[in-house]
């Protein structure tokens, strides 16, 4: 995925830090001591600024699955870039790297936030024709 994978939170980063290492010999050439000292982060995580008042609609689910479609798009740029080069983008235990689960990722924050969209505003259900339609589809599936 990349330098910047997340992991699910409760709210507060409570990641262990090691502060200190010490490497203390003794006269004994055998013994080794090692001092290692952990804290814990009790910061909470800065809320996010709410979007732009302006924005409304569509613009609005943009905005809102606009992380998650950065992260897709650096996946592909990579990917793209590997094929035209003639080589395979590998992750480093030589997998080949796919960008399907981060486009699948994408573009159900879309589909959930045009069906949010379409329930904030009392419109009838899509048609089954229609993208969001299979997307209902899909989730009754599941």
């Amino acid at each position: 995925m990349g330098s910047r994978q997340s992991s699910p939170s409760t709210g507060t980063d409570q990641t262990p830090t090691i502060n200190e290492t010490t490497h203390q010999q003794s006269n004994d050439v055998h013994s080794t001591t090692t001092n290692t000292t952990t804290t814990t982060n009790t910061k909470k995580k800065k809320k996010r600024p709410p979007p732009p008042k302006n924005l409304q609609g569509f613009a609005l689910v943009e905005y809102k699955c606009r992380r998650t479609k950065q992260i897709y798009d650096r996946c592909y740029a990579q990917k793209h870039s590997a094929f035209v080069s003639g080589t395979e983008l590998q992750d480093a235990k030589g997998e080949e790297i796919v960008c399907d689960d981060l486009f699948d990722a994408y573009r159900e924050c879309v589909l959930f936030g045009m069906r949010r969209l379409r329930e904030e505003r009392g419109l009838p259900p899509p048609g089954k024709e229609s993208a969001l339609g299979d997307f209902e589809e899909e989730i009754a599936e599941d």
